[in-house]
């Protein structure tokens, strides 16, 4: 599987710019079970505000909701969810509302990486390793904020 999540890099003007590069998953139980095709990249802008994060969750410690399909209550519009992984995998599922059985979009985030979701998807994750440790961040346009 060719996989690059996360990478920062300087871009010229000297801000940090978040940079999420997604290629399509090869691995056979994602793509033999028809579960919707790799993510492409997204991209935080770099003017975003980081608003909240979670605290670090394990399987037995996330709230049993993560595990189901849900868009993310609580967030307001515009909001971009990221993921880290600080160990085991998990695996993003994007679907086109609650009720498409199958996922549009695919994403494996395994230790080390984290990946950036698009705002207001229905989507799912599930954890692919029992030691699984992770927790997400949240970013919002300050114009967003501004007018709450």
């Amino acid at each position: 599987m060719a996989v690059n999540f996360g990478q920062r890099r300087n871009n010229l003007s000297g801000d940090l710019s978040l940079f999420f590069i997604f290629t399509k998953i090869k691995s056979n139980k994602i793509t033999d079970n028809n579960k919707g095709e790799a993510m492409k990249r997204i991209i935080i802008p770099t003017n975003y505000i980081h608003i909240r994060t979670t605290p670090f969750w394990t399987r037995e410690t996330a709230p049993k909701s993560i595990w189901e399909r849900h868009l993310d209550k609580g967030t307001q519009q515009g909001v971009y969810p990221r993921l880290s992984v600080m160990q085991g995998t998990i695996i993003y599922y994007a679907y086109t509302d609650q009720y498409s059985p199958k996922p549009t979009e695919t994403l494996v985030i395994k230790e080390g990486e984290f990946g950036v979701f698009p705002p207001e998807t229905w989507h799912r994750i599930e954890a692919q390793t029992e030691d699984t440790v992770f927790n997400i961040d949240f970013y919002v346009d300050p114009k967003i904020l501004a007018e709450g």
